[in-house]
Parts: C-alpha cells; structure tokens; sequence
C-alpha cells in the first residue's frame, strides 16, 4: 500500500500533511525497505537475462 501511495507525492498536496506523514513512516518501515530492495533486484536480475 506505501508504494501506491506513493504515487501521490508526485503532486503537491500542501492540504494533506498527515498523509505525507503517513507515507514517510511507511516507507521508513525496515521491512518495506527490504521489499522494496528485493523487488528493484528482481527486476535488476530479469534485465541482465534478457537485454535489449
């Protein structure tokens, strides 16, 4: 959910702190680092097997 969120941060929400709040604990969150860290790696491992 963090990172769909996220999504919203491409927008300037000056009316919405607590959801910026929101977000940035999320995404402070260990175990949302560690998947986001294994699915930028995935996506890293399917690149080098099938290049362009």
């Amino acid at each position: 959910m963090a990172d769909v969120l996220r999504l919203t941060l491409r927008v300037d929400m000056p009316g919405y702190p607590n959801l910026r709040a929101c977000i940035d604990r999320a995404c402070a969150r260990p175990a949302f680092k560690k998947v986001y860290a294994d699915q930028l790696a995935h996506f890293a491992a399917g690149d080098q097997t099938h290049p362009n």
